[in-house]
């Protein structure tokens, strides 16, 4: 009772509230809570049960500021209540949640770029004789067939409009075989053996593999660290948990991909639990998988450089930013920040489709801008992305880990040889534009393969956050339209079967 009313005298005051509304989350007393919820504010809470369906026979109430979800219950509970706020930040980026300290002392066991450089070379045994001039030779063409290689997609379609994690980069040389030969006729493991005794068992590990897991490692560093903008003054933290032979991260695909020059499926949490790794950012991978936004640790602080931006880029979509400092909101410092997503699934009113006929490229929310919500909940920030400007959303986010995913999964057209204004020569009748700047289908739906036959159209152009919004919601794969026609997006759609063109 004293929390609902310390949280309804916070969002219901007259005067000036960053608050901008409350999600209730409990087992029990659920008629009470919207009575008294009515009571004290006037208006009743929009209801919903856990996995996201609305329980009212009518639309929940416009602009209420209150979401209350019910959960199940276990029979061993007695009663679950969590009473999270969210709060408008007030800022179009989360850069202003770190306080930068410049010139801090240093970490001891943090050593700078160049010094980590000269250490990983000196540790994997490439830095001097034959050994450092193979490397020399063969890093630009190995970095060249790993990203060749390498795939954050399962869709096999026009892959040149995938987008990239890693900046837009040429890699180019000529590899040799000499280095690789010294090592096979020198190693006496039980598969290079071709001196001696061929049936004496060995237990000597192959040289010829360890080349390869050194050098995968040197690459996924590299590859890792190149995520992060303007590394010059990062400090990196060596011999992290993902250098391991015996972990199922990076190094162990890309040794594959130099080994086999076969293309592999990889996880772009994987490259960020890396590159976070390396910072000295210490998270659970299951953690960075399902709600990383921000964290630091060992006084750097870590976030997606899109939150900055708020540009979707088709090379470089995972790039990050860094800075010297804490995290602070309100007084408090936090380690990390974590993505949050409370959009319960209306799925009847994210499905309207808007009069407009889809004739040409239109931004249909000039009005409209993404938000960023904070929550403090359980000794826990959390971030998500709101809309401000359209009522019936203001209060729902989604976390922007969910964006990265999709991108990840994303087709991008950066251009053709159109006008990127130009009008069809008449309406698609098999397109609808959507009411809302987002879309979305029910897991029941999607299974049945229903609701997805039209291409839905979602109209913000020239709107670059709303972009960024809106990828961040679908469980279909997109079209992310740059400065491509309207035609030209269209048509890959229909080559495609993506039924959701972000314009």
């Amino acid at each position: 009772m004293e929390r609902l009313v310390d949280v309804f005298r916070e969002i219901g005051r007259l005067s000036d509230s960053s608050a901008t509304g409350v999600t209730i989350r409990t087992t029990s007393w659920m008629a009470w809570i919207e009575a008294f919820t009515e009571w004290c504010l006037g208006y009743a809470p929009r209801i919903f049960i856990d996995d996201g369906r609305d329980i009212r026979d009518i639309h929940n109430p416009p602009g209420s500021l209150v979401s209350l979800t019910i959960l199940p219950k276990a029979p061993t509970d007695w009663f679950s209540f969590e009473v999270p706020v969210q709060y408008g930040l007030g800022v179009e980026d989360p850069r202003p949640l770190v306080v930068v300290k410049d010139g801090g002392a240093a970490f001891k066991g943090m050593p700078g770029l160049r010094a980590y450089g000269q250490w990983l070379l000196r540790s994997r045994r490439f830095d001097q004789g034959l050994a450092n001039l193979a490397f020399k030779e063969v890093i630009p063409t190995v970095l060249y067939q790993t990203l060749s290689c390498l795939r954050f997609s399962n869709h096999s379609q026009m892959p040149d409009l995938r987008p990239h994690p890693f900046p837009g980069r040429e890699w180019q040389s000529v590899f040799t075989e000499k280095f690789l030969e010294s090592l096979r006729k020198g190693c006496v493991c039980s598969k290079c053996k071709i001196t001696g005794d061929s049936t004496k068992e060995s237990f000597s590990s192959c040289k010829f593999d360890l080349f390869y897991l050194n050098l995968s490692v040197i690459v996924t560093d590299i590859l890792a660290l190149s995520l992060l903008n303007y590394p010059e003054g990062l400090l990196v933290r060596p011999s992290i948990p993902q250098h391991s032979p015996r972990c199922d991260a990076l190094p162990r695909q890309f040794m594959q991909i130099l080994m086999t020059v076969e293309s592999k499926v990889s996880s772009i949490h994987h490259l960020l639990g890396h590159a976070l790794a390396l910072a000295g950012h210490v998270i659970n991978q299951q953690a960075i998988n399902e709600e990383w936004t921000m964290s630091c640790y060992m006084g750097q602080a870590v976030w997606p450089a899109i939150l900055d931006t708020k540009v979707i880029e088709k090379h470089g979509f995972l790039a990050l930013n860094w800075a010297r400092g804490e995290l602070k909101y309100q007084g408090a410092s936090y380690n990390e920040v974590k993505g949050l997503g409370n959009f319960n699934g209306q799925w009847s009113v994210v499905q309207q489709p808007d009069p407009h006929p889809v004739l040409r490229p239109l931004n249909l929310f000039p009005q409209v801008k993404m938000a960023f919500k904070v929550t403090i909940g359980n000794r826990e920030l959390s971030v998500g992305l709101g809309l401000d400007g359209m009522d019936a959303f203001s209060s729902y986010t989604i976390s922007p880990v969910q964006v990265l995913i999709n991108l990840s999964q994303a087709l991008i057209l950066e251009a053709c040889p159109h006008d990127p204004g130009a009008e069809l020569s008449k309406p698609d009748r098999f397109c609808d534009y959507m009411k809302y700047p987002i879309f979305d289908i029910a897991p029941e739906e999607l299974q049945m393969n229903q609701g997805v036959q039209r291409t839905r159209v979602i109209g913000v152009d020239n709107h670059e956050s709303l972009q960024i919004f809106s990828c961040g919601i679908i469980q279909l794969q997109l079209i992310v339209r740059k400065h491509a026609c309207l035609s030209c997006c269209l048509s890959v759609c229909r080559k495609t079967g993506c039924r959701v063109l972000i314009l």
